[in-house]
């Protein structure tokens, strides 16, 4: 059975989101930061971010994100011949 509707849990949780939004918004301020970094040594940040994508990413999701791009790309080259 559910407990009744709080207003001071209510207030923590919207807290805790708050807080952690905040820190979201700090961490991609640095992401930002770290990236225009890395560009001013010479790195190709889009290709930076290409390789932290795929390093999150398992290897079945890898493999059936390639299929289905070439899967597309050979659409389009019918298409535009």
């Amino acid at each position: 059975m559910k407990e009744p509707f709080s207003e001071e849990k209510l207030q923590n949780y919207i807290s805790q989101i708050e807080q952690l939004e905040d820190e979201k918004h700090d961490t991609a301020g640095k992401i930002t930061l770290l990236y225009a970094d890395a560009k001013s040594e010479g790195y190709d940040p889009k290709a930076m971010r290409q390789v932290v994508r795929e390093r999150r990413t398992t290897p079945e999701e890898l493999e059936r994100h390639e299929e289905i791009v070439e899967l597309y790309k050979a659409a389009l080259a019918r298409v535009s011949s």
